[in-house]
């Protein structure tokens, strides 16, 4: 067995991806090309063989920080990434590749966002502040729908109540944005720029949408919405906050989870967010199964390194700084700075 940067047919490393049963939809080929296209970042995508067989794959990227050191990823700005294998062995061998990597490129640290991972040691530090959560779903949505809670039911049966509709069109890419950007700045984080969502439309047509909720034909509540093999993904929803009582987020949640269940898909993926956070604490009333993401540090010195209390402060404090700026400000800046922060 060997492992080397993956220079092969982009269908031969889909192909092993479509095959492997813990894959998602972030470990596809084409992110690779999306992130050297978009930013110039490089991609290293590593491969393990046996023979000619591929046993195990990692899509990495190689760019620098918002302290401009160099650090490789996988994947940045999306939920997850990481390693994706047949057995430890192959990880394992992945791993120590990505160590050498480190090295090589000067890289202060690589960091993988992974649902699953192998031997803990093996790392140098594990953030394990975020999680995503997952619900099973049913060819008829109406089962899901009676394992609610109470309240969670209640708020969708108001929000038909008070006239919303429902769409699904990617036309509505500039009115999720808008909103996007208003309550990103609320929760301290910048965004990237508009084509960086609608690049990602372009790339990924039959894996992504935008899923909106009207009033009156005005847009409150929009979701980014994609999918893959058996899975719906929540990646990103955002919703008006004066429209807060028409209840368009849970309008958002439940018409996404509709459209898995009519549409033959087997569970629905909530997304990231930090524990005990506001998203984290909504997301947990559905119901579903809590998935534990990890975010593991391998660094060129050993030990946490970049990832220690006194980075966490520096990036809360200029969380919070952000909080404090006008919107029309956060909306110039936010595309301009949000490449460094991965």
């Amino acid at each position: 067995m060997q492992v080397k940067i993956f220079q092969g047919r982009s269908q031969e490393w889909d192909e092993y991806v479509l095959s492997n049963k813990r894959a998602n939809i972030y470990h596809l080929y084409a992110w690779g090309d999306f992130f050297r296209d978009f930013y110039k970042l490089k991609p290293l995508n590593l491969a393990v063989y046996d023979g000619d067989t591929i046993i195990g794959v990692v899509p990495l990227i190689l760019m620098k920080n918002y302290k401009m050191k160099w650090i490789m990823v996988s994947l940045p700005y999306l939920c997850t990434g990481g390693i994706l294998s047949d057995n430890d062995t192959a990880e394992h061998m992945i791993l120590n590749k990505i160590k050498e990597l480190t090295v090589t490129h000067s890289c202060s640290s690589t960091l993988l966002r992974s649902e699953h991972i192998g031997n803990e040691t093996d790392y140098d530090y594990i953030d394990k502040r975020k999680s995503t959560f997952t619900l099973p779903l049913d060819p008829d949505p109406e089962k899901v729908f009676k394992g609610f809670q109470k309240q969670i039911k209640r708020r969708i049966r108001k929000g038909y109540k008070s006239g919303c509709e429902i769409d699904i069109s990617k036309k509505y890419l500039k009115d999720f944005y808008e909103i996007y950007t208003k309550n990103m700045r609320l929760l301290g984080s910048p965004v990237h720029k508009r084509e960086f969502y609608s690049e990602i439309l372009h790339r990924f047509p039959d894996n992504y949408n935008i899923l909106v909720v009207l009033l009156d034909k005005k847009v409150i509540g929009a979701q980014f919405l994609s999918y893959f093999k058996d899975t719906v993904y929540l990646p990103l929803a955002s919703s008006l906050k004066e429209y807060n009582e028409y209840s368009p987020n849970h309008l958002l949640y439940w018409e996404s989870i509709k459209f898995g269940c009519e549409n033959g898909y087997q569970v629905c993926d909530f997304g990231r967010s930090t524990i005990d956070s506001g998203p984290h604490v909504f997301k947990r009333q559905w119901n579903a199964d809590e998935i534990p993401l990890h975010y593991c540090y391998l660094n060129a010195q050993g030990g946490m390194n970049d990832n220690t209390n006194d980075s966490s402060k520096k990036l809360d404090f200029l969380s919070q700084l952000w909080r404090q700026t006008p919107l029309k400000i956060t909306n110039i800046l936010g595309p301009c700075i949000a490449k460094w922060f991965p």
